[in-house]
């Protein structure tokens, strides 16, 4: 949101972010499957940044498939409706199958998903991190990578503050 270039940023998710910038519009969605209704909001877009997506930790695997494969596209076939030059950068990570024919569930799904963009939506950009550290606050929903994050925190301010 820093850059000059940028005029505006439409940011869509399930709950408040609870960031304010001049830049930034909240779009605040109970439903991301429904994302028509807010048509309006979302046109004269130059890219996306998605990292839409769950843990697959408790889930079915039609559960999963539908959380990260169709919702992806639901909101994609909105957005490309009326932004069809839109270039997309997706946030998966690590692991993900490309073959989409492995034996983990969560990682076959993610490459089937990622091998649909990159055949329907150029141009798509996918990126695989392995880590994802929050920064200024921000707090994982996920109770197993919040406690590996304020270990890991944690851990590495003791070593930086004792090596003086």
């Amino acid at each position: 949101m820093e850059a000059a270039e940028v005029e505006s940023v439409p940011a869509g998710g399930r709950h408040t972010f609870g960031l304010t910038d001049l830049k930034l519009s909240e779009l605040v969605l109970p439903e991301l499957f429904d994302l028509a209704v807010h048509h309006q909001d979302l046109t004269k877009l130059d890219a996306c940044f998605s990292c839409l997506g769950v843990s697959a930790t408790g889930m079915s695997g039609p559960e999963y498939h539908r959380v990260t494969y169709h919702l992806t596209f639901a909101a994609l076939d909105v957005l490309f409706a009326d932004n069809p030059r839109m270039a997309i950068s997706f946030v998966f990570g690590q692991g993900a199958d490309s073959t989409g024919g492995g034996r983990i569930m969560w990682a076959r799904v993610k490459g089937q998903t990622e091998n649909e963009l990159l055949s329907r939506f150029l141009p798509s950009y996918i990126f695989r991190p392995g880590v994802i550290q929050p920064l200024r606050g921000v707090r994982s929903k996920t109770m197993c990578y919040q406690a590996v994050y304020f270990l890991l925190y944690t851990k590495s301010n003791r070593l930086f503050r004792h090596r003086g």
